[in-house]
């Protein structure tokens, strides 16, 4: 231990409350011993999408990057020996860590049938981290799509309700520059 930083965890995944027994399944063969600096929550439940995400639990980045660091730590180790060097910096820990999580998950995805989506970022409103998302391989894109459905189907109201009183192109015009800055 350094710095007063535990990294002697037990390897087990914290999940959010109502996380799909199916994604926590598959998080728990995916983060073995990596598991105790992570944590797994539903993001979208929806007849259509059954969405969640592997990230840092809180202080998990700190603790993680800590047993990288820790010549005894055998996570540590880990990371040390895929990056060829006794000193690794934190993107540099973070990115291995990933690959290893992706390398896993399509190990485990190759045994299905019908293929999951999932992706992986590793920074978020620029912060250095895991982002493995399961059900859609990028969550982001995922969010800005569901938002251009929603300012569609917004114009195409406006234009309906409006009907024969006035030009609908011109409607729509109007509107394009007026909602894409709301």
């Amino acid at each position: 231990m350094s710095n007063n930083v535990r990294t002697d965890l037990i390897p087990m995944i914290e999940v959010g409350n109502k996380t799909y027994t199916f994604h926590r399944e598959l998080a728990e063969k995916t983060v073995g011993e990596f598991g105790g600096f992570l944590k797994i929550h539903k993001v979208i439940s929806s007849d259509n999408y059954k969405i969640s995400q592997i990230k840092f639990r809180k202080s998990g980045l700190k603790q993680f990057l800590t047993a990288v660091q820790d010549e005894t730590n055998p996570i540590g180790a880990v990371i040390r020996k895929t990056v060829g060097s006794k000193d690794v910096d934190p993107t540099t820990a973070v990115t291995v860590l990933g690959g290893i999580l992706m390398c896993r998950m399509n190990v485990v995805n190759a045994t299905f049938k019908n293929k999951m989506h999932y992706g992986l970022r590793l920074r978020s409103d620029n912060r250095l981290g895991i982002f493995l998302t399961i059900g859609v391989q990028d969550l982001q894109e995922f969010f800005e799509r569901g938002k251009e459905k929603a300012r569609k189907a917004l114009i195409e109201k406006a234009v309906e309700q409006a009907g024969a009183l006035v030009d609908p192109e011109a409607i729509r015009d109007a509107l394009e520059g007026i909602i894409d800055h709301v």
